[in-house]
């Protein structure tokens, strides 16, 4: 590892720094985690150790710690699980620090880290948040990958991303003045507070290695808990920044009745319940304001004038033009939305598009697209997964492989693979009227997994 010299990267002044390391059930790497923050080149700092509701050693090893070095200020002792967003308030509201770094107990830093963070903090008044790359390391701390693309110009383009919210040098009074961490959110991985910080701040990165990101089994990234953490921080920021404002929406869902040698698609069960029903009681449980069911078959037609759901449907029988593969998926959106319009004398703002084809377990993605459409400049949003398995690129010559560090289990951010979940596409009307829709500006709203069924062979999955 390469040796910085102190005094070319000698600051202004020396801030004091706060670093606080949480545990849970991580006191098998705890030591090398602390051992990294009292070998830091950069010396003015001060120590806490949480000790976060764990029932193995990990607090006798910190209370060793802490008798040894007076710059470990305290260790505080969690009997319940608390969650890292009250843990971060509670270091913030008594640490001495011009600036604040949370450290993991599963992972450890480069000697350098905080010697390379202040250096850029302490270049700018405006800095409120400062951050660099990492290396990927296993249980036995041996180097096992390296995301090398990791900065603030990737940030910037994908502005609803945070890259990581642990060994981030965060400015102490800037935090203070945001109101700090919301302890309703469990979950925290870095995404809430850049969200905050960034209307006033500016956020920049360090083109170096400050700490090592320990995967193994019991990693919190590989939680769903995280994904339902981001979805209530993009609520909680629509809520703040647009208040009570509502976007009028219109879910669209063409339905054929017959498809190839597949009769009767729509009445279909899964787990007892009709493809169409599935899908239309699912949005009626949203914040989607109308729906409309775009088919030309009159038995579908007859059946949903029959059935009452929570919200009204709209059926329109569409041309049966529509029905052959000439026809884009836009062709029949626009034609749909304007039929609406013309009933309706009202224009949404989004338009939605949804397939029964597709099974929701859990549908607050929906109304998270909502929100991601008032705090983004998105002409559409995809509903996406992660692709667990490593993916491939045909450019014409040769094949390339997609985010290499699958084949060793490693999630490398700037190599993140997602695929449509055919849970929904969502697009201003504007948008798909002028026949825009899949164009480049677009974002995605990412869904667990186990969440969205898409059922790509109808023959084979109902296949009595």
């Amino acid at each position: 590892m390469k040796k910085y010299n102190h005094k070319l990267y000698k600051t202004i002044k020396e801030p004091l720094v706060t670093v606080y390391v949480v545990s849970h059930n991580y006191g098998r790497f705890l030591k090398q985690s602390i051992k990294s923050v009292l070998d830091q080149t950069y010396k003015n700092w001060e120590l806490f150790i949480i000790n976060d509701y764990c029932k193995d050693n990990s607090i006798k090893i910190a209370n060793t710690f802490s008798k040894k070095n007076k710059k470990i200020k305290k260790v505080i002792n969690f009997k319940n699980k608390v969650g890292l967003q009250h843990i971060a308030n509670k270091v913030l509201n008594i640490c001495n620090g011009d600036y604040i770094i949370r450290l993991d107990a599963d992972d450890w830093l480069n000697e350098n880290a905080l010697l390379l963070l202040v250096n850029k903090a302490q270049s700018s008044k405006k800095i409120g948040a400062v951050f660099g790359n990492f290396l990927f390391a296993n249980e036995k701390s041996k180097i096992v990958g390296y995301d090398s693309e990791i900065n603030i110009q990737n940030f910037e383009k994908n502005n609803f991303v945070a890259p990581h919210g642990a060994c981030t040098l965060f400015n102490t009074n800037e935090l203070k003045k945001i109101g700090g961490y919301s302890e309703e959110i469990k979950s925290q991985d870095g995404w809430e507070i850049w969200f905050k910080l960034k209307e006033r701040n500016q956020i920049k990165s360090v083109n170096n290695i400050i700490f090592y990101y320990r995967q193994h089994s019991n990693s919190v990234s590989k939680k769903k808990n995280l994904i339902l953490s981001r979805n209530k921080i993009i609520e909680k920021i629509s809520n703040s920044s647009f208040g009570d404002y509502n976007l009028k929406s219109l879910a669209i869902v063409p339905i054929k009745e017959n498809y190839e040698d597949i009769k009767n698609i729509p009445f279909l069960k899964f787990k007892n319940v009709s493809l169409i029903d599935r899908t239309l009681e699912t949005i009626c449980s949203t914040k989607i304001n109308h729906i409309v069911v775009s088919t030309s078959s009159s038995k579908i037609i007859s059946y949903l004038k029959k059935k009452k759901y929570k919200k009204k449907i709209f059926v329109y029988k569409r041309n049966k033009k529509f029905e052959n593969s000439v026809s884009s998926l836009e062709d029949i959106l626009i034609n749909s939305t304007q039929k609406f319009i013309d009933l309706k004398k009202q224009k949404p703002d989004i338009v939605f598009f949804f397939s029964i084809h597709t099974i929701r377990f859990e549908n607050s993605h929906i109304d998270r697209t909502i929100d991601l459409f008032k705090f983004n400049n998105f002409d559409t949003i995809y509903s996406v997964s992660k692709e667990q398995n490593p993916t491939f690129k045909f450019d014409g010559k040769k094949y390339s492989l997609l985010n290499r560090g699958r084949f060793k289990n490693l999630d490398y951010l700037s190599q993140k693979i997602v695929r449509f979940n055919g849970s929904l596409i969502a697009s201003w009307w504007k948008t798909l009227k002028n026949k825009q829709m899949f164009g480049k500006n677009f974002g995605v709203i990412e869904v667990n997994d186990n969440d969205v069924f898409q059922i790509n062979n109808l023959k084979r999955f109902f296949k009595k």
